[in-house]
């Protein structure tokens, strides 16, 4: 689900505190990003072996927010709890 604009301005302002909106690529040297707005991206924490598909929504996982190169696509997942972007989201640590 898209974000709403308060969560966009939200991650903005979390990616301004840190910087990380004027990093420079380590790709292709751009300074460029794109905060990727569609939705979140979940990485689900899982013991090996693991076989396809297991995944349930009750699994731990990382919810994370994608900025994306402009130029490259070389694209960087930023936890939302590290952002301190949890509440924002409606979200509580499950890990």
């Amino acid at each position: 689900m898209a974000f709403t604009q308060a969560q966009t301005d939200a991650v903005l302002v979390a990616l301004r505190q840190r910087n990380a909106d004027s990093r420079q690529c380590s790709v292709c040297g751009n300074r460029k990003w794109i905060v990727q707005t569609d939705g979140l991206v979940y990485l689900v924490m899982s013991t090996p072996p693991v076989p396809y598909p297991t995944w349930r929504p009750s699994d731990p996982s990382l919810p994370s927010i994608a900025i994306v190169c402009a130029v490259c696509g070389n694209t960087h997942l930023l936890n939302v709890f590290v952002l301190g972007l949890g509440p924002v989201f409606g979200l509580t640590p499950n890990v």
